[in-house]
């Protein structure tokens, strides 16, 4: 039973881990966007 849930905390580890890479992968496409998309139009105007 205890090996179970040793296992089970490894893999929700791992899970929150790899979406804690995804977000920051997702932040950073989103700054990226943001910078080419808006930045450009803000100091048009």
């Amino acid at each position: 039973m205890n090996g179970l849930v040793g296992l089970f905390i490894e893999v929700l580890h791992q899970k929150m881990y790899q979406m804690k890479l995804f977000t920051n992968h997702i932040n950073f496409k989103i700054c990226l966007l943001l910078s080419d998309d808006v930045l450009p139009r803000v100091t048009k105007k």
